[in-house]
């Protein structure tokens, strides 16, 4: 089975160890793939032996279960690798509506500056320094003559 391109869901043994992984991407275009599971990592692609090959149901379950999980922290991203290699539709709409969300806030904060800016050049002018106080040439704490 060398022809076999491994996906989410896939059984596959790194070489040269007896530890079998349930493969969570498999990127082609970067040439690593991830597992299930803790503790999370990577490995290259050509560095795994098939084991078992899911059917294309057990691919769906899979991936399924990942988009449903939350991250297990802020450094895994396996969630995301995986919704944008295989479900690459939903992952575009999703980045483009985070995207839209994040443009509208900072704009809602431009036009809040935008109008701060404008009440202030419809204020009153800088207002005019104090007028010096005059300086007596008696020390201070002298006795009156």
């Amino acid at each position: 089975m060398a022809d076999h391109k491994f996906r989410c869901g896939d059984t596959a043994r790194i070489k040269g160890t007896d530890y079998d992984i349930e493969v969570a991407y498999a990127d082609y275009g970067s040439g690593r793939a991830s597992w299930f599971g803790w503790p999370e990592g990577d490995v290259e692609l050509c560095k795994l032996d098939l084991v078992k090959a899911c059917s294309d149901e057990e691919h769906r379950a899979s991936v399924a279960q990942w988009l449903d999980m939350p991250r297990s922290s802020e450094s895994d991203h396996r969630r995301e690798r995986i919704e944008k290699l295989y479900r690459p539709v939903a992952y575009w709409k999703r980045m483009r509506s985070e995207y839209r969300a994040r443009v509208e806030n900072e704009l809602a904060v431009l036009r809040s500056v935008e109008a701060e800016l404008l009440r202030a050049l419809d204020g009153p002018a800088d207002v005019e320094p104090l007028p010096p106080v005059p300086v007596s040439s008696e020390k201070r704490g002298a006795p009156s003559a």
